[in-house]
């Protein structure tokens, strides 16, 4: 199989959208431009200029992002609006991550948490694990498997106090003796029949961004 050349094709299901890492925390930026060598984003504000800038940039469908590593490039190109900066990267070292290889972290004891469920009150779940994508939690009681259902608890990160409330959907049960476990994944995808407007979908990818970095300190805490 031929291997796609060029950034155009290797980031052909970008967003308009480039997270940059600055310290423990993303910058979201606009992304104007995709080039064959290189990409142009918004000038960040207030950040120092480096020779080298990392981020990630979601994919349109929200089912990963790529990791990118480029080089501030010092002269703007022909037509390459004002404002903005250019990076050049090396397509072979973009790298492409899909919701279920974000790192995981597993919580022991668990985190206890409280679930919304529309309808039917609410139930105490307990969760054993968390991704950017998803949960993995354990109850009593059965969850309904159709629902958007909101996992509402909190985690601290060096003495700062989160408090979540993440909205999610069933996508697989295992019955154990006395307990449920649940995979459950967060968000909504253009296949649910209630989609969000875009602006909605924009939030949807800054919580993922979000819970990307919150996931790394606290496996980075362990």
């Amino acid at each position: 199989m031929a291997k796609t050349s060029g950034l155009k094709g290797v980031l052909g299901k970008a967003q308009s959208y480039f997270f940059m890492m600055r310290g423990t925390d993303y910058q979201k930026l606009r992304l104007f431009e995709v080039r064959d060598d290189s990409i142009v984003i918004e000038m960040p504000v207030g950040a120092p200029m480096r020779r080298s800038v990392v981020g990630i940039i979601p994919t349109v469908d929200d089912s990963g992002v790529y990791e990118v590593d480029g080089e501030v490039e010092a002269e703007p190109a022909p037509g390459q609006p004002e404002g903005t900066l250019r990076l050049r990267l090396d397509p072979s070292k973009v790298r492409k991550v899909d919701r279920r290889g974000y790192p995981r972290v597993s919580f022991t004891p668990p985190v206890e948490a409280e679930i919304d469920m529309p309808g039917a009150g609410t139930a105490k779940a307990s969760i054993i694990n968390m991704s950017a994508s998803g949960l993995r939690v354990e109850t009593a009681g059965e969850l309904p498997p159709e629902k958007f259902l909101t996992f509402r608890f909190e985690i601290t990160i060096d003495d700062e106090l989160h408090e979540m409330a993440l909205e999610g959907r069933i996508v697989y049960e295992i019955p154990h003796e006395g307990y449920r476990a649940y995979g459950v994944k967060f968000g909504r995808t253009s296949d649910d029949e209630t989609l969000p407007e875009d602006s909605a979908h924009v939030d949807e990818t800054d919580r993922t961004v979000d819970l990307m970095n919150l996931v790394n300190r606290l496996l980075i805490r362990e």
